[in-house]
């Protein structure tokens, strides 16, 4: 009896010892590094408060915890090697954690230490530490890396030129027995203070395993972040790893689900794939370990999802419903999510866009005229969003055939009222007819639902005092006839305008402004910069002068020098009638004073340059003649005649100079 109790307290004994092996305490150790105070790129606030609550957790749980904050390059690689000397002495868990700035280039990733000088991509694989010496530096005999560091390009412009900055790139190395997490996707960047929070919560869990941990992270991240963050793991585990320790029980609880969704795609709990399911065709899943899990259908880019608890021993009924927009707009045109043509909606009238995953969508209508419409809305699962865009209505009246542009966009030629929609935004109205400058208007659409643009215009006569090319606001209209009216052809823009009638040296202009249907204007200013010019703009001009002669007299025999005065008229530019006193000196030194009166007709004449035949006479005291001049003149600038007259009965030639002192 004594030997059967005794054999009874070995086996006891032994057992005992080989309990106590598979439950044995393993050497844990892990080692943090938190960089948040960078001073030449942007600082960040939360790795070393979430590094210190982490920190904390692993020590809760039997973690002997290394915790660097704000390290350097050679820091940081110094705390590497330490923690790689301690695991290879002790074995066990390694674990490893890094919060603060990283970026990727040409596919490597660099962790980016604080205080260094890093002004070009160049520098930046001798300034930061390569992520694949971290992997060397993991060395336990199971191994966890966590990089909450998928931001964007923290560097300015023109310091990282590398390709994709987004996020990290996928890992290229991996160590023995690992498991591998980033905040967010590889090519995704990561929202601050979500993922180590979540896995601090999460740590702790005693008899979960780190895949049964990480899920329960990842589906804590999707439901902070309304499913935009999934973050990513690499696996290499050879056996599983339990950070808090074996659960006591080792009694698995399991349950199972019927899913049921109105759309046709493959089935994910937890990020894995479990099956296809149909539309509204109902798929059993079991043996599902109880807990919470992140059940998505993904169909194409679209993605429906649902948060679950499986209990144990008990089938959960699972309905996916797919979310919707209704959208109406007062403007019709072709309906865009993001991106992506989804039909066609008509003004007033609301269109249904269903089967849409959760997310946030850009709901986009293209107008007929060829403006974009937009409007962010939020989809959820099994819900309808209302979505209501509101165009402002431009109402551009014209009353006159035109070219009309908005923002540079040719609308063509209108020639009556024309109503265009508008997103809201700042416009420029340009409305051209014929040679004219452009009429402008700028709108901002800002709080208004409708407006009202005028290019109104009106019908022009004309009517000048010389005849000539008549210009408006520099471009040519025309030849008109002084006295007479011309009508412009185009209709010009209401306002200020330039009207001027060009012949040679002179000009007859007026600034006008023009207003109503139609407007007529008649030129008053007037200039003449012609030097041989004399205007004559009238059926008669009267004119009162003096000048002075000289000439020879056949019928007298002597030559004289003397000066004149008279009053000259001219009708039609045809005939000349003349009436004046002349007084000369001949070369027997008598004085000659006689009334010499003339009529004239002109055989040519122009503004310059005159030729004439008359007749007329002289009565004087000496003596009384009849005599027929020829008569050549010379016109200058509207004052002066340079004349020359050869009298054919008295064989007499005369030369003068007459200055026209009044000009009627």
């Amino acid at each position: 009896m004594k030997r059967k109790i005794m054999k009874t307290l070995l086996k006891l004994c032994i057992f005992g010892i080989a309990v106590g092996t598979c439950f044995s305490q393993e050497a844990k150790n892990a080692l943090l590094i938190a960089n948040g105070d960078y001073s030449e790129i942007k600082s960040l606030s939360q790795p070393v408060p979430e590094g210190e609550d982490l920190k904390a957790a692993l020590e809760s749980i039997g973690f002997s915890v290394t915790f660097v904050k704000n390290a350097n390059r050679n820091e940081m690689f110094a705390s590497l090697r330490e923690f790689k000397n301690k695991v290879e002495k002790e074995g066990g868990i390694s674990f490893f954690h890094y919060g603060g700035h990283a970026v990727q280039i040409q596919g490597a990733n660099y962790l980016i230490p604080v205080n260094e000088m890093i002004n070009d991509e160049e520098q930046i694989p001798d300034s930061s530490v390569d992520l694949n010496r971290v992997m060397d530096f993991m060395v336990g005999e199971s191994n966890v890396v966590v990089l909450d560091s998928c931001r964007n390009d923290p560097f300015p412009n023109g310091k990282h030129r590398g390709g994709d900055t987004r996020g990290l790139a996928a890992v290229s190395r991996k160590p023995k027995n690992s498991i591998i997490v980033y905040s967010a996707e590889a090519g995704e960047t990561a929202l601050d203070g979500v993922y180590t929070p979540a896995l601090t919560k999460r740590i702790t869990e005693k008899g979960k395993s780190i895949e049964e941990v990480l899920k329960e992270v990842r589906n804590d991240v999707l439901r902070t972040t309304a499913g935009q963050q999934l973050p990513g793991e690499y696996r290499q585990l050879v056996s599983d790893v339990y950070l808090a320790g074996r659960s006591s029980s080792l009694v698995k609880q399991t349950g199972s689900i019927i899913v049921t969704s109105d759309i046709e795609g493959d089935l994910y709990l937890d990020s894995d794939f479990k099956c296809h399911i149909r539309e509204n065709g109902p798929q059993k899943i079991e043996e599902l370990q109880s807990g919470k899990y992140y059940l998505e259908i993904r169909a194409g880019e679209k993605k429906f999802f649902e948060n679950i608890l499986v209990e144990a021993n008990k089938t959960l009924d699972v309905f996916v419903k797919s979310g919707g927009i209704n959208l109406l707009s007062n403007v019709s045109g072709e309906v865009y999510l993001n991106g992506k043509r989804y039909g066609y909606v008509e003004a007033e009238k609301e269109l249904e866009l269903s089967k849409l995953g959760s997310g946030i969508y850009k709901v986009e209508i293209k107008s007929a005229d060829g403006f974009i419409f937009t409007k962010n809305a939020e989809v959820k699962t099994g819900e309808k969003t209302s979505v209501q865009i509101q165009a402002a209505k431009a109402t551009v009246q014209v009353s006159s055939l035109g070219k009309l542009t908005i923002n540079g966009k040719d609308f063509g030629e209108i020639k009556k009222d024309k109503v265009v929609l508008l997103p809201n935004g700042e416009y420029k109205f340009s409305f051209t007819i014929g040679k004219q400058k452009p009429k402008e208007e700028k709108i901002s659409t800002a709080n208004k639902s409708s407006f009202e643009i005028n290019f109104k215009t009106t019908k022009l006569t004309v009517e000048s005092l010389i005849d000539g090319r008549l210009y408006i606001d520099g471009i040519y209209c025309g030849y008109v006839t002084k006295n007479r009216s011309f009508e412009v052809d185009s209709p010009l823009f209401e306002g200020k305008h330039n009207i001027e009638v060009v012949s040679g040296k002179t000009r007859n202009w007026s600034n006008s402004y023009i207003s109503g249907k139609s407007y007529s204007v008649k030129l008053k200013d007037y200039k003449n910069d012609s030097f041989f010019n004399v205007d004559s703009y009238s059926w008669a001009t009267l004119s009162i002068g003096v000048g002075v002669f000289g000439g020879y007299r056949t019928s007298l025999d002597n030559d004289n020098v003397g000066f004149n005065a008279g009053v000259y008229l001219e009708y039609f530019n045809f005939l000349k009638v003349k009436g004046g006193f002349n007084y000369y000196i001949n070369d027997n030194a008598e004085s000659v004073f006689e009334f010499s009166p003339c009529g004239e007709i002109y055989l040519f004449n122009n503004k310059r340059i005159a030729f004439s035949a008359g007749v007329g006479g002289d009565i004087s005291v000496q003596h009384t003649s009849i005599y027929f001049p020829l008569n050549l003149e010379l016109r200058i600038n509207n004052k002066f005649l340079l004349y020359g007259d050869y009298c054919i009965k008295s064989n007499a030639v005369n030369v003068g100079v007459q200055y026209n002192f009044l000009r009627l």
